[in-house]
């Protein structure tokens, strides 16, 4: 269960990295 978890945040993290990449792009543009 802990590797499941473990797995989830990573994933958050990287959708979160990823959409703050895009806001600071638009913010950019």
């Amino acid at each position: 269960m802990a590797e499941e978890i473990d797995d989830i945040m990573e994933n958050f993290h990287e959708t979160m990295r990823a959409s703050l990449a895009r806001k600071a792009n638009s913010n950019e543009a």
